[in-house]
Formats: C-alpha cells, structure tokens, sequence
C-alpha cells in the first residue's frame, strides 16, 4: 500500500497547478496574439499612409518654397540692377549740378 505524504500532496499539487497556470496563460497568450496582431497590422497600416500623406506635403511645400526662393533671386537680382542705376543717376545729376548749375 503506498501512502501520500502531506508533503507529497503539497509537491503533486504544486506540479499540477503549475501546469494548468502555464496552459492557461498560453491560452491568453495565444487569444491576446490573435486579437492584438489584427490591431498592431492595421495601426502600422495607418501610420505608413500618414507618413506618405505627410511626405507628400512635405515635397509639395519644399517645391513652392523653391519657387518662391526663385522668385525672390530675380527680385533681388532686379533690385541690385536698380540701385546701380540709381547710383549712376546719382553721380550723373550731381556732375551736371556741378557743370551747369553751380554758380
């Protein structure tokens, strides 16, 4: 006849409770993995697109900043052109102030 320790019940219970602990966190695991990997895929779907939508704006205001730098270059340009005018116009009529009517 064999007979059960209490210590023996207190080891077999253990093992046995740590079995079905471990069977049913796999369980949540497996649950949780089936219903987390749809949300986690589709999240990453959204976020991809939001950062296309994001780089295409990105691009599209770079390229109306290029043109603006552009445009600003040959106002600068057209600017520079006119104060040279302006300077020559300047010695111009100080000279004839100078020759013709200077007293």
């Amino acid at each position: 006849m064999v007979t059960w320790t209490n210590e023996a019940k207190m080891k077999a219970f253990k093992q046995q409770y740590e079995n079905y602990g471990l069977r049913q966190l796999n369980h949540i695991k497996s649950d949780y993995r089936k219903k987390v990997q749809p949300v986690l895929s589709s999240t990453f779907d959204q976020l991809c697109q939001q950062v296309e939508r994001t780089k295409d704006q990105l691009q599209k205001d770079l390229d109306e900043l290029n043109v603006t730098i552009s445009q600003l270059e040959k106002i600068s340009d057209k600017s520079k052109s006119l104060r040279k005018k302006a300077d020559w116009l300047d010695r111009e009529l100080k000279t004839f102030v100078e020759t013709y009517l200077k007293e």
